[in-house]
């Protein structure tokens, strides 16, 4: 897109009015064309361009805390529902409501029913015992103990994550750990509910990394094979099947990071018999750095 204004003035010119005039309605016609493709030339409070409309593809609220509110006993004497600062996309008619600040909504006065909330155009909620445009929660409100209970999102009505929800759902607390997509987090969420069994080759030394899975299946194909542990989790509880070979009678070792008890101790008594299966459990307690050697079952 390119814009050319009319010839600059000079002087003796007589109808520099006319072109003066001529070159604003140019510059204003062009500057109202790029707000539109800013904006979508879409109607709402929020508007996006059309290339984004395929990213919200249903109607929701733009985050999880949007226009929020809590349940509970309300306080006199206006009896304020406080609605948290939010964004909704209206798969109805197409826009964004947005509010920058939170604010309240009374509920004095108000009788005892099913009452919904509902945006209006500039993008701030209010109730109404009736479906509106725009619905976008219900709630009951009991008008003689000022309670508000049974808060649900309206029907058909979603949550779209914003850019604050993606970040948090990188970060692990429990496991002061971060992610790139929430793909990967996802997928070690898989492994350590024990959804991955890891299967390592036969080996003088076989590294186990916990964190990527929880069960290790291992055959033992020479008389010693020794076992060095890392990655797991506080509080992981971690098992070892492991299967004779053909000839039966192979031992196992491990480092300093495992330690005995009193009724399990090491090394491990495993079934001699040929092709037998065992099954070792393991605990790990982060504060310590150990793995505790909790159970043994034998002979399947």
């Amino acid at each position: 897109m390119s814009v050319s204004l009319f010839k600059a003035f000079v002087q003796g010119m007589t109808d520099y009015i006319v072109k003066h005039n001529a070159n604003y309605t140019l510059v204003e016609t062009n500057l109202n064309y790029l707000l539109g493709m800013v904006t979508g030339q879409m109607g709402g409070d929020f508007a996006v361009p059309p290339g984004l409309k395929e990213i919200f593809d249903r109607q929701g609220l733009i985050g999880i805390g949007s226009y929020d509110f809590s349940e509970g006993t309300l306080t006199g004497p206006s009896y304020n529902l406080a609605f948290a600062a939010g964004a909704y996309w209206s798969g109805a008619t197409g826009n964004f409501r947005s509010m920058a600040a939170a604010i309240d909504v009374s509920m004095a006065g108000q009788d005892s029913d099913t009452y919904y909330v509902y945006l209006d155009a500039s993008g701030y909620p209010a109730v109404s015992t009736s479906v509106q445009t725009d619905t976008i929660w219900q709630f009951e409100w009991n008008s003689g103990t000022h309670v508000v209970s049974a808060k649900a999102l309206y029907a058909g009505v979603g949550i779209l994550f914003d850019g604050d929800d993606y970040a948090d759902q990188l970060t692990s607390a429990a496991r002061s750990k971060s992610f790139t997509k929430v793909a990967d987090r996802l997928e070690e969420i898989e492994v350590l509910l024990g959804k991955n069994v890891q299967t390592p080759a036969s080996a003088n030394t076989i590294n186990v990394d916990w964190s990527l899975g929880s069960v290790v299946r291992v055959l033992l194909d020479r008389a010693t094979t020794t076992f060095a542990f890392s990655g797991a989790y506080d509080g992981q509880k971690c098992v070892l099947e492991l299967t004779q070979d053909g000839v039966g009678g192979r031992a196992i070792a491990f480092g300093a990071e495992v330690v005995e008890g009193t009724d399990f101790t090491l090394p491990a008594p495993l079934s001699t018999d040929p092709d037998k299966i065992d099954f070792l459990g393991l605990f790990y307690n982060d504060t310590t750095g150990k793995y505790y050697y909790t159970s043994l079952a034998r002979g399947y």
